[in-house]
């Protein structure tokens, strides 16, 4: 099962990272500044309401890339949308999702990064297996994902906040992803473990992958 912590967060609401502003060193295959967190998966979300199919891709790499550096497991990663596996969608948004996921797929490759990417899917189907199989989802991703996309900021910044304050689990970031450094925002709420453990998760990412998991040499875990 994945890890019950979140990686979510820094800089007040009002005051979101803004790249026109403060321009951040980005590596040459991303222009996207993203923001992951990690609640009972690992969330991730732009600072933008209405993202394009591309920008979905990107976000969908970078925090499966993250999600990979941090747990040396293979990233599941669920491309959410309210449909799953629609053959004839109706609606453009959902259309968007399955587009971004077949881009997802290709960039992952074309970067190495090593993860299983499913979508457009409910997120019933991408985290739970019984509601996976009764609703015929197969595959790797189907009732385990790891990493979940949401397709825009409302959506993202509502389950996150629903998971931390219902289910009482620890929220951490958010993790800046699309920056050529390790980077994070902490919440006006957080308290002093969500910041240490942004914190460790910050100065992880500064860390060569092998440093951190020395005993697992052989690539990443099932």
């Amino acid at each position: 099962m994945p890890t019950r912590d979140t990686l979510g967060g820094i800089v007040h609401t009002y005051q979101r990272y803004d790249p026109a502003r403060i321009p951040p060193p980005r590596p040459p295959e991303t222009d996207l500044l993203a923001a992951a967190m990690e609640h009972l998966l690992e969330f991730g979300d732009l600072d933008e309401m209405q993202l394009t199919a591309e920008q979905l891709a990107d976000i969908a790499v970078t925090t499966a890339g993250l999600a990979g550096h941090l747990t040396n497991t293979t990233p599941k990663v669920a491309m959410l949308a309210y449909s799953t596996h629609a053959s004839n969608p109706r609606l453009a948004s959902v259309k968007k999702v399955q587009v971004a996921t077949d881009l997802a797929r290709r960039k992952a490759r074309e970067l190495g990064i090593t993860c299983d990417i499913d979508g457009e899917m409910q997120a019933d189907a991408a985290i739970n297996p019984f509601a996976a199989q009764s609703k015929e989802v197969s595959g790797a991703v189907a009732g385990r994902a790891s990493v979940l996309i949401f397709p825009d900021l409302n959506s993202g910044n509502i389950a996150s906040k629903m998971a931390q304050h219902i289910a009482d689990i620890p929220a951490y970031g958010q993790i800046l992803t699309g920056l050529d450094r390790p980077a994070a925002e902490i919440s006006r709420g957080a308290s002093a473990h969500d910041i240490f453990g942004t914190a460790v998760i910050v100065a992880a990412q500064a860390v060569d992958k092998s440093y951190l998991f020395p005993k697992l040499k052989d690539g990443p875990a099932a």
